[in-house]
């Protein structure tokens, strides 16, 4: 049985996209640090540089991560492409996920928790402010 998972903190589409500046930086941090890791797993012999740099690398990743966290969203692209984080929150009294990627303006989408990315939907005009 699919349990939904308590959260502290239930977002809503104004409060997330209020903290957007902010999560855009640590996204970008997140994304850098992620890309540049990927590239140092790909070299065939990598030098003790390159795996000390790869660690303190992945030592920051956490930092960001546990940051998102912290500020009670999740980031979710481990391919380090699009910069998915979502944020808890409801829509019509269901608990949801509202999600945002790196190159959208706003936090416009959300999906169900059982759900993904790929079955996000528009978040209805009404809940934001005029």
């Amino acid at each position: 049985m699919n349990t939904i998972p308590v959260y502290e903190k239930c977002f809503t589409p104004s409060e997330a996209n209020l903290m957007l500046p902010l999560i855009k930086r640590i996204v970008d941090d997140i994304m850098d640090a992620g890309r540049k890791m990927r590239a140092i797993g790909r070299c065939r012999s990598p030098d003790a540089s390159l795996v000390a740099k790869y660690k303190r690398l992945s030592d920051r990743l956490e930092e960001y991560i546990a940051e998102l966290a912290d500020l009670g969203c999740t980031y979710k692209d481990w391919g380090f492409g699009v910069g998915h984080v979502t944020f808890p929150g409801k829509i019509s009294g269901q608990p949801v996920l509202l999600c945002w990627k790196s190159d959208d303006p706003e936090v416009a989408y959300y999906h169900l928790y059982e759900e993904n990315y790929a079955g996000r939907r528009r978040i209805p005009a009404e809940l934001f402010p005029a």
